[in-house]
């Protein structure tokens, strides 16, 4: 199996929020994880967000 930019972590924090869970519950899941980092990784989610739905794309289709 490959792995895309859509496996990385700042993609599943970014799912969370998605799911509508709050900063601080995220941050209590991730304990090692600073409220600077969680907002990085999701500005670079954002930032990036085309090339990781290509990235998904890709992999559903090398998947299946």
């Amino acid at each position: 199996m490959t792995w895309c930019a859509a496996e990385g972590p700042g993609w599943s924090l970014a799912g969370y929020r998605r799911l509508g869970r709050s900063e601080e519950r995220i941050l209590s899941n991730f304990p090692t994880l600073r409220p600077a980092d969680l907002r990085n990784a999701l500005a670079n989610v954002t930032a990036h967000v085309g090339e990781i739905e290509l990235a998904v794309g890709a992999a559903r289709f090398a998947n299946s």
